[in-house]
């Protein structure tokens, strides 16, 4: 029904005054509003699920009651919902509090009168409070017309009648947020070549360090020649003063094209270095690569890769455990954990044999990157893995959805080609 609805409205656009087109886009809000709901009990029942195995040998599953979560919950749920792990478990934990600790907002969402992100801010709150003062709140904020506030308002009010009722909860709740809140966080820019760096610090400390950031930057802001912005010079400014008295020792690892046509005896390259991808953080332009090794002392070593399929060429080992060099062709190789979904990086991942040894080699094409976690998920739930010698992996989920994960560099690849 929605996809006709969707086909019409790209058509029926002459027949409608602004009062249709207001109406029809908040009729969508308090639908999409009710499928969220619905999608929170499903995912809430879900994670209360256990999986196990009868003495015969069936399958069994069990409902522990909601609240209960699953270690493995989020993990199974990711691929099928093209979730990050990280935002599967948020997602979770989203969806069992919305279910039990606040059913009667849940009810308004399912009739489409409150949208997922204000539910998510009042149960956020009320994290710790006992459960007959979260219900006396909830029941005093619908009374009081939430349907109609914004999130900011909803915070605000919420956390008033919580601390005026229990005082020691909100306290609780302020203090876990804050200390859950606080680091330094790193992720790829939207922007080829550059990277987003987020800090969440005490106000006091965030102060006196924007302050020494934008000195520094009006000093060179005054004297730059190439026209930046005050807001670049920050930028520059910034990196100035973290990197003045640090030390930093990198290796960086080249992919190589080579040419693999017959009769040419040792392989050889066949271009000039390109992009670097470094998992969890971006892109460096491969004419900045020069730089950083100039500038960083950058150790140096390289991977041959087969310009056509985007896979490595090398080593192999009889031991249990991989060689320096074949841990770093599977790194190169992998880029990152191969679960669905997963995107932890080598440094968090263990070489796992997809065929345990020693009935499995330990070559590349028996050897994948996977972080603790999932490598718990495939020894210790129904999750099942088969790869190729080309490092392609396809794994089937407890009740039989198929995934493919791919080397990032034989996508690049295949992009390459297509662009050609």
């Amino acid at each position: 029904m929605l996809a006709a609805a969707y086909s019409q409205a790209k058509l029926d656009r002459h027949r409608l005054d602004l009062g249709d087109l207001e109406s029809q886009a908040a009729e969508c809000a308090a639908i999409a509003n009710a499928a969220t709901a619905v999608q929170n009990v499903r995912v809430a029942q879900y994670a209360a699920t256990e999986r196990t195995t009868g003495a015969d040998g069936t399958d069994l599953e069990i409902d522990r009651g909601i609240g209960h979560v699953e270690e493995f919950a989020d993990t199974d749920l990711a691929p099928a919902m093209c979730w990050s792990e990280r935002q599967a478990t948020a997602r979770v934990g989203e969806a069992v509090d919305a279910v039990a600790v606040a059913p009667a907002l849940l009810d308004l969402m399912g009739a489409g009168a409150i949208d997922s992100w204000r539910l998510r801010r009042i149960t956020e709150i009320l994290a710790y409070a006992p459960d007959h003062i979260a219900s006396h709140v909830v029941d005093t904020l619908i009374a009081r017309g939430v349907t109609g506030w914004t999130p900011v308002q909803i915070s605000r009010r919420t956390r008033t009648l919580l601390t005026r009722l229990d005082p020691i909860a909100a306290e609780t709740q302020h203090s876990a947020a804050a200390r859950d809140a606080i680091g330094v966080f790193v992720s790829p820019s939207a922007y080829t070549g550059y990277t987003d760096l987020r800090a969440t610090l005490p106000t006091e400390r965030a102060h006196a360090a924007y302050a020494a950031v934008d000195a520094l930057a009006r000093e060179l802001h005054a004297e730059t020649t190439t026209g930046k912005t005050l807001a670049q010079c920050r930028a520059d400014a910034l990196t100035d003063l973290i990197l003045a008295n640090a030390h930093i020792e990198t290796t960086v690892v080249f992919q190589v094209p080579v040419d693999r046509t017959p009769g040419n005896g040792e392989p050889s390259a066949v271009s000039a270095i390109g992009d670097v991808d470094v998992a969890g953080v971006g892109t460096i332009c491969g004419d900045t690569v020069r730089r950083l090794t100039a500038e960083l002392g950058t150790r140096i070593a390289r991977v041959l890769t087969d310009p056509t399929a985007g896979t490595h060429l090398d080593t192999t080992t009889r031991t249990y455990s991989p060689t320096v060099a074949i841990r770093r062709f599977v790194e190169t190789r992998d880029e990152h954990c191969r679960f669905p979904g997963c995107t932890a990086p080598p440094k968090n991942c263990d070489a796992d044999h997809v065929i345990p040894w020693p009935r499995g080699e330990t070559t590349p094409a028996n050897l994948q990157l996977l972080c603790r976690h999932h490598h718990r998920a495939k020894h210790e739930t129904g999750w099942r893995v088969r790869m190729t010698d080309n490092g392609e992996c396809t794994w089937t989920s407890p009740t039989g959805r198929i995934y493919e994960t791919r080397p990032e560099a034989m996508i690049r690849a295949e992009l390459m080609q297509l662009t050609a």
